[in-house]
């Protein structure tokens, strides 16, 4: 028997399942430009534009996933170390602090990029997408790793068991 995916996973995870699907679709077109360029010598010039854009947006959705589930990038074999579990949840709490101010810090520089971009009306070379739509989903995940950040801070202070990379988010999963 299927079980179902719950609409509250599903919204909790939902950075997991499109970049998986970007996943797909990036090695799929990648493939393709490689049989076309090496068995039939030609290929797709826009494969390079659409694969750099899907890349990018892949990485920066990966970035909130790992945010929620604490495995965000930072140097942690010292929290590690810690063996109170109220000094390691404040020095958790620190690092993901840390995170999300660099986050606020980079998304205004970025909407003022995405007004400068949107009132020239720039668009990319081949496909035409303008590229303030494209820095506006980075704005996007930058604003949802956020959010996932709050969310970890506030399961690593309810949670009282901290295990590896304080995988604590039995809450989020249904």
């Amino acid at each position: 028997m299927k079980k179902k995916i719950s609409i509250k996973k599903f919204l909790n995870e939902f950075e997991l399942y499109i970049g998986a699907l970007l996943f797909i679709i990036l090695t799929i077109i990648l493939t393709l430009q490689v049989i076309l360029r090496y068995v039939f010598s030609s290929s797709i010039s826009w494969i390079g534009e659409l694969s750099t854009i899907l890349f990018i947006f892949m990485t920066y959705l990966g970035i909130s996933a790992a945010s929620l589930k604490g495995q965000n990038l930072k140097v942690d074999f010292l929290i590690e170390k810690i063996k109170n579990t109220t000094f390691k949840k404040w020095a958790i709490f620190y690092t993901d602090f840390i995170t999300l101010a660099f986050c606020v810090i980079v998304i205004f520089p970025l909407v003022k990029l995405v007004r400068n971009f949107h009132s020239s009306g720039s668009k990319t070379l081949l496909l035409q997408i303008p590229n303030s739509f494209i820095y506006s989903v980075l704005i996007f995940c930058l604003i949802l790793t956020s959010i996932r950040l709050i969310q970890n801070s506030i399961q690593v202070f309810k949670s009282d068991n901290l295990n590896g990379n304080h995988e604590i988010h039995d809450n989020f999963k249904e």
